[in-house]
C-alpha cells in the first residue's frame, strides 16, 4: 500500500492487493471457525503472543495506508474491487467519509 501514490500505481497494485485481501479474509473466516478461547496452550503462549503482536502491527499499518489511499477518490476508483475488500472502506463509510458501495 505504501507504493500507491498515484492512479497508475494504484491500478498496478490492484490485482495483487485483491488476491492478498481475499486470502486474508479466508484466513480470518477459518480462524473464526476454529478458535476456542477455552483451548489455550499456556506453554505456547509467549510464541503466540509475539505472533499476535506482529499481526496487530501489520494490520495497523494496512489500516493507516488504506485510509491514506482512501482519502483520494481517484485512488479508490483505481483500486477497484481491492478497495471494497480493505477494512478502511467500511471505516470510512461508517464515518461518512466515503460514498457507500452500490
Amino acid at each position: 500500500m505504501e507504493k500507491i501514490q498515484d492512479v497508475p500505481s494504484a491500478k498496478a497494485a490492484e490485482p495483487g492487493l485483491r488476491v492478498v485481501m481475499q486470502e486474508l479474509n479466508k484466513l480470518n473466516e477459518q480462524l473464526d471457525a476454529s478458535y476456542d478461547s477455552e483451548e489455550v496452550d499456556f506453554q505456547d503462549s509467549p510464541r503466540i503472543t509475539k505472533l499476535v503482536v506482529e499481526g496487530i502491527g501489520e494490520m495497523q499499518r494496512l489500516d493507516m495506508e488504506s485510509l491514506r489511499v482512501g482519502k483520494d477518490p481517484e485512488l479508490r476508483a483505481a483500486l477497484g474491487e481491492a478497495w471494497n475488500l480493505l477494512p478502511a472502506k467500511a471505516m470510512m463509510e461508517a464515518q461518512g467519509e466515503s460514498p457507500p458501495s452500490p
